[in-house]
């Protein structure tokens, strides 16, 4: 039988695989979106991402009206649920689109599966569940982020690649490239796994590269013409321009991509696994590594690894979602790792495979979420008083943090009605330099502090809700203070802001 050729009696095997891992990897992901934080609450990104939908779907265009340091892929593919929000309020759609996401992500631990069919279900089994049970990969596929469909477009294009292979029809290798297309639709840095991707096409890397042009073109044509260089400048030299980031090393930034702890607490990880880990894990994933490299046809996935590893660890700032890019690889190379090693135990490999499976399992449940999403996730606001409050206030209001008027169901009715709205005021920072054309951190930078302020209180009130986070400094901080409230809930203050921002 040839090596790619799967049996009728091995089919059932895989099919129960797929649905398992699905399951798991559906499982954690909801998990960590229903509890114990409240589905109806966000991050900082995804609710960019979504009140940057809404805003597309009521006419402002992505880069020449709305502010977006990111490709659009996200903000399309939110953008039937930024529809949605018309008739469900913004914070059920906020939910839904969060929900279709979260699955999306549970999705991507079944493809890493597929794409190791040809070992085996025991190889299925163990990557698709090292993926699924994947801290880096779960923690940011919980929610609206551009790595969802990122990673899965990259992996849709390995097994296209992997159909291709096996057959003569050129299609599948168109089909791959405007999968890896679809990819960099979302994030930039996906050009990496591109690479690598294209080179595996062989001789017809002529017709992978022409169907991630197509991609390309229906992802980012449509916004670059209406406005080049308000794109160009926000997504690829805003990017460029970040400011380097001094606080995660090199031995943080690899315990991250692995699951564990940094030594201050601050990854948002428990320190049941502490950095004390790292070295010994790097080290297993090395001898995983070298495995991959002996098996035919597993190179690519250490290809992989490398390539998106290198640019983690290279990139001029970190955060911990980050580290979903090397997920998919890590696991894809643990399958066939772990295959390897079992053909060679005198008892078989399914005892090592009931080990690794069961470490696998182990590990995830030691991993407390609870204690993850508390500390990831910013604290729950008290939404029903906020939401009674601001009913109360004819005109527009703005905020530090999108995610809030979402979830209080304020910022369709503002913009039908007219409100300009910044999706990511934050990003500013990074577009707004002062005097030399550098980026720096927005307390150091007078010309976002002037912005921000003249933002906040030209609408007719404002909220403000990330704290320091934020970035004021403390004079324009004493000025917010000075500001009349209006309402107060909690430690959460709606203020007076002055000249409205509706349009006409």
């Amino acid at each position: 039988m040839p090596p790619l050729a799967v049996s009728r009696r091995r089919r059932w095997p895989a099919v129960v695989v797929l649905l398992v891992v699905g399951a798991i990897g559906a499982i954690g992901r909801l998990h960590m979106l229903f509890d114990p934080s409240p589905l109806f609450y966000g991050t900082y990104d995804d609710g960019v991402h979504f009140s940057a939908a809404l805003n597309l779907v009521h006419g402002n265009l992505l880069y020449r009206d709305v502010l977006f340091l990111q490709p659009p892929g996200v903000v399309v593919a939110s953008a039937p649920f930024a529809l949605l929000a018309n008739l469900t309020g913004d914070a059920t759609a906020f939910a839904i689109g969060r929900t279709v996401f979260a699955l999306v992500g549970a999705l991507n631990g079944v493809l890493v599966a597929v794409a190791l069919r040809r070992w085996g279900p025991a190889a299925m089994l163990v990557g698709g569940t090292l993926y699924a049970l994947s801290f880096a990969a779960a923690y940011d596929e919980r929610t609206i982020t551009l790595e969802v469909i990122g990673t899965t477009g990259i992996l849709a294009s390995l097994v296209l690649l992997d159909v291709a292979s096996r057959r003569s029809a050129r299609r599948w290798v168109l089909l791959a490239g405007v999968a890896a297309g679809v990819s960099i639709d979302f994030k930039i840095w996906y050009v990496v796994p591109f690479v690598v991707l294209a080179l595996l096409a062989g001789r017809r890397i002529g017709w992978f590269v022409l169907g991630t042009a197509v991609a390309g073109i229906a992802g980012y044509v449509p916004f670059f013409a209406a406005a080049p260089s308000r794109m160009w400048g926000q997504v690829v030299l805003a990017q460029l321009g970040r400011p380097k980031s001094t606080g995660t090393p090199l031995d943080q930034r690899l315990g991250s991509m692995l699951g564990i702890a940094s030594k201050d607490g601050t990854s948002g990880i428990p320190s049941l696994w502490g950095p004390e880990l790292t070295p010994w894990l790097v080290g297993l994933v090395v001898v995983l590594a070298l495995l991959a490299l002996a098996t035919p046809g597993a190179r690519r996935f250490v290809a992989l690894l490398v390539a998106t590893g290198a640019v983690l660890l290279l990139s001029p700032s970190y955060f911990q979602h980050y580290a979903v890019l090397t997920a998919a690889p890590l696991a894809l190379i643990g399958g066939v790792g772990t295959v390897w090693i079992a053909d060679r135990v005198r008892r078989g490999r399914r005892i090592v495979l009931a080990v690794s499976v069961v470490a696998a399992l182990l590990l995830a449940v030691s991993v407390d979420l609870r204690q993850v999403v508390e500390r990831s996730n910013q604290k729950v606001a008290p939404l029903a008083a906020l939401t009674a409050a601001a009913d109360r206030i004819d005109g527009c209001i703005v905020t530090d943090d999108p995610t809030i008027l979402i979830l209080m169901n304020r910022l369709t009715p503002d913009l039908r009605d007219g409100c300009v709205f910044r999706s990511d005021p934050s990003g500013y920072g990074y577009v707004l330099t002062p005097p030399g054309g550098k980026a720096v951190f927005r307390p150091r930078n007078p010309v976002w502090q002037r912005s921000a302020m003249r933002y906040l209180r030209s609408a007719d009130a404002y909220l403000l809700v990330r704290g320091d986070v934020f970035g004021l400094t403390p004079a324009n901080r004493a000025i917010v203070r000075r500001d009349r409230e209006l309402f107060r809930v909690d430690d959460l203050v709606i203020r007076s802001g002055g000249l409205t921002t509706r349009r006409g």
